[in-house]
């Protein structure tokens, strides 16, 4: 390539987009290339980035692997320095180092299984949350499927719980019954699980006034 880049087809067809010496744009789909780019210079605007059909993957320097699976998947790998990878979408940004490896999801059932049974909690319950999302047409089947999704998060770290049934009280709204008295009493259980004491009394006395008669009563006192 004109940047001196060596760039390595691992499989699959490789799109160049834009080739000059200080901007590259490749784009891989069903395929995976690996890249060593030498140092660019911020200052003059250069950039090295691969995309795939999740994500853009930007460097300044390094050598790193970018991966679309036939699965949908993308996985990036770093050998040396570091990239910069944008998921297209409400997944945050990472900065990924030598031996770092991110695998991201699509947002399918199947994509929200293999993150679980990763234990990338964080990942999986973002597309069931996406997915649920696509229910809205459906309130009661989004609402089962989050409350699904919650009740398999148990196993997750208590931060990924508390995001996750913050957003099932969001969804609920003002909504009674039986499962917005679970979901308050499973986003107060894991606020005090993750160490947030003053907003988990709060959750607690707010459960005790709504659900006075609820066998989950006396649990919340604990928090």
């Amino acid at each position: 390539l004109p940047s001196q880049a060596l760039v390595e087809p691992l499989g699959g067809p490789v799109q160049v987009i834009e080739a000059r010496p200080a901007h590259t744009r490749l784009a891989v789909k069903r395929a995976a290339v690996r890249s060593t780019v030498p140092p660019l210079d911020p200052a003059a605007g250069g950039y090295y980035t691969v995309q795939t059909p999740l994500a853009q993957v930007d460097v300044k320097g390094t050598v790193f692997t970018v991966a679309d699976g036939a699965d949908g998947a993308t996985t990036v790998s770093v050998t040396e320095g570091q990239v910069q990878v944008r998921p297209h979408g409400p997944r945050p940004d990472r900065t990924l180092g030598p031996g770092d490896v991110l695998v991201l999801e699509p947002v399918t059932a199947e994509g929200a299984e293999r993150a679980y049974a990763r234990e990338d909690w964080a990942q999986a319950g973002l597309i069931w949350r996406l997915l649920a999302g696509r229910l809205a047409a459906d309130p009661l089947a989004a609402e089962n499927a989050l409350l699904t999704a919650g009740r398999r998060l148990a196993v997750a770290p208590p931060a990924v719980q508390v995001t996750h049934w913050r957003h099932v009280a969001g969804f609920q709204g003002h909504r009674q019954g039986v499962h917005a008295e679970e979901t308050l009493f499973r986003l107060g259980e894991a606020l005090s699980r993750a160490g947030e004491a003053a907003e988990a009394a709060e959750t607690g006395a707010r459960f005790r006034r709504r659900y006075p008669h609820s066998p989950r009563a006396e649990l919340t006192k604990e928090w």
